[in-house]
């Protein structure tokens, strides 16, 4: 009887666990859609900057943001080392800051915004 209990415990706790799991993929896929968006476009904008050509033209800032930002699965990556600590988050964050030419920019604010939802949801 006290190991069925037991059981029965643990499977309502990997249920919740699961609903956090899928709640944590969602949120870094929401976020990783904008920021690939972001850094593609930049990219499409900068010709010598796409991803996956070998440019050897390429700027550094270029470089780094097609490190962390160059595909989807790649910027949900990303997200999580920064979130999880296998990644210095500001290393993360620094190739966003070509992204926006204006004073305010809204894809470093929005990474602060998902660094402290994910901090605060851990």
């Amino acid at each position: 009887r006290e190991l069925r209990v037991m059981i029965f415990s643990l499977i309502g706790a990997l249920v919740s666990l699961l609903w956090s799991v899928v709640i944590f993929i969602v949120t870094f896929f929401i976020f990783g859609v904008f920021f690939t968006d972001g850094a593609l476009a930049y990219a499409v904008e900068n010709g010598a900057c796409l991803p996956g050509e070998g440019s050897s033209a390429a700027t550094p800032d270029c470089a780094n943001l097609g490190r962390y930002y160059s595909s989807l699965l790649g910027t949900m990556a990303s997200l999580y080392w920064a979130v999880s600590g296998g990644e210095d988050w500001g290393n993360v964050m620094e190739p966003l800051y070509v992204l926006s030419g204006s004073t305010f920019n809204v894809y470093v604010a929005v990474f602060y915004g998902f660094i402290t939802f994910s901090i605060f949801a851990m």
